[in-house]
């Protein structure tokens, strides 16, 4: 397969027109034949890599079943990979859930692939729980951890944890030996959240939601990673979850450090109505979802492609925005044959038009959608 006519995305985050080759499912060509974006071409990027998605169209991660119309759906709207994410649950059924994804960890063609695992509960506080279930939240344990990890195959990339609690800070060192620890689901202040950085975690789970804003004294996670230069934040890019203004300020400070995620939920491309996440009612409508319980905004119903367009209108520059859906995340999980278009990398690309709506996706050197 052949690309030419299009500005393809460098892992140098720029816009260069461009001639691309794929030789079955490997990128064996790049030909750049100019220095800048042609305004009259559209763009072609890598495969979007997802690190926060809890599910789609009825499924969800946590359900300890099959995730194939999930992975199907992901694929079509362009994100090749992602990290399936789990909720804060019962022991038995976190090793259920866990169990189910690593059976999901296969290829199949037209379907995107599942990473790994994003753990986002149960290390967390209860003060800043959100949508998680309070009655599951447990102190950080080392032989529950193993008991998932080996459960999950070793597919547990990412383990969410609050660090003010002291049991939870004492562990960090260990779990960072396991995976990439994520600052999640905390009230931390920001001299909480520097130690914790400290002591080994390098990432922040979906930053200024469920931890301290951007309108509070204490700057809390937030400020702690903004002056971390190796440590990641995710960001909900949805248009519900962190203000515009947030949102170009954040990628003023720090945009090769943030990975845009969805968050999204098992009503995302489904119809507005009634829905559950770990057990609980919620209510999808339109681009927003609310706990019954609670009236809070709980995670998105929007995919990574809608995200990258969300904060591209908010102002957002098209290369930084592209470059934290595709080449960021796949830093951030060691992956260097994907997120990027180079010679020797995974041939999973998105052919995008100039007003960034889909005109083709391919996944391991197959176009699986054109429009």
């Amino acid at each position: 397969m052949i690309y030419e006519d299009v500005n393809i995305l460098t892992p140098e985050g720029t816009f260069r027109e461009a001639k691309v080759e794929t030789w079955k499912n490997k990128i064996i060509s790049v030909e750049y034949l100019s220095a800048w974006d042609n305004d009259e071409l559209g763009y072609l990027t890598p495969g979007l890599i997802d690190l926060h998605v809890h599910g789609a169209m009825g499924e969800d991660a946590s359900d300890g079943k099959g995730l194939r119309k999930l992975r199907t759906y992901e694929a079509e709207q362009g994100v090749t990979g992602f990290l399936a994410t789990t909720m804060t649950l019962s022991e038995s059924n976190l090793e259920q859930a866990v169990t189910q994804i690593r059976r999901e960890m296969v290829p199949v063609p037209g379907m995107a692939d599942v990473l790994g695992i994003n753990m986002e509960g149960p290390f967390i506080s209860a003060e800043r729980a959100g949508a998680q279930d309070k009655d599951y939240i447990v102190p950080a344990d080392k032989k529950l951890f193993k008991k998932l990890q080996k459960a999950s195959g070793n597919a547990i990339k990412i383990v969410g944890i609050a660090p003010e609690i002291r049991l939870n800070m004492e562990k960090i060192k260990w779990l960072s030996k396991q995976c990439i620890v994520s600052l999640a689901h905390t009230n931390a202040t920001k001299a909480v959240a520097a130690q914790a950085l400290k002591e080994g975690a390098t990432h922040a789970t979906h930053v200024y939601n469920a931890m301290r804003k951007w309108n509070e004294p204490d700057g809390g996670v937030a400020a702690a990673v903004w002056e971390s230069p190796n440590t990641t934040a995710e960001l909900i890019g949805d248009g519900q979850h962190v203000p515009a203004e947030q949102i170009k300020d954040l990628f003023q400070r720090m945009a090769d450090r943030i990975c845009l995620i969805s968050d999204s939920l098992r009503a995302t491309g489904m119809p507005d109505g009634m829905y559950t996440l770990g057990g609980h009612p919620f209510e999808k409508h339109g681009n927003r979802a609310v706990m019954i319980e609670s009236n809070h905004i709980c995670g998105s119903v929007t995919n990574l492609a809608d995200v990258v367009r969300t904060v591209v209108g908010m102002g957002v520059p098209l290369t930084q925005a592209m470059t934290a859906a595709t080449l960021t995340p796949a830093k951030r999980l060691g992956l260097t044959d994907r997120g990027k278009i180079a010679v020797g990398t995974k041939a999973d690309l998105v052919l995008w038009n100039r007003d960034l709506s889909l005109k083709s996706v391919m996944l391991d050197g197959v176009i699986i959608k054109e429009l």
